[in-house]
């Protein structure tokens, strides 16, 4: 139960580090947290734990990183940026 606890700190802590930053960096440790605990509720021991975090952390990266091409927004001008090849008057 202890080590459950443990890698419920870690996971909360990882997505406190996400939600400041909003990188999707931290996101797929958080998963990897996740499979981890899940290890721990199921009796295995930390070597086992240890490499479901590392394991899933990484599949989850390398699976989502064409995603996160593929979702990312147009940026929207502003300011003098929005003004680019429209006709204006300075007075």
């Amino acid at each position: 139960m202890d080590e459950i606890i443990k890698w419920l700190i870690i996971f909360i802590v990882l997505l406190v580090i996400e939600i400041v930053t909003v990188s999707l960096i931290s996101i797929w440790f958080c998963v990897g947290a996740v499979a981890a605990m899940a290890a721990a509720y199921l009796g295995f021991g930390l070597e086992v734990q240890l490499g479901a975090f590392a394991l899933v952390s990484a599949v989850s990266l390398i699976a989502a990183r064409p995603l996160k091409k593929h979702v990312k927004k147009a940026v929207q001008p502003t300011n003098v940026n929005a003004l680019v090849g429209k006709i204006t008057y300075v007075t």
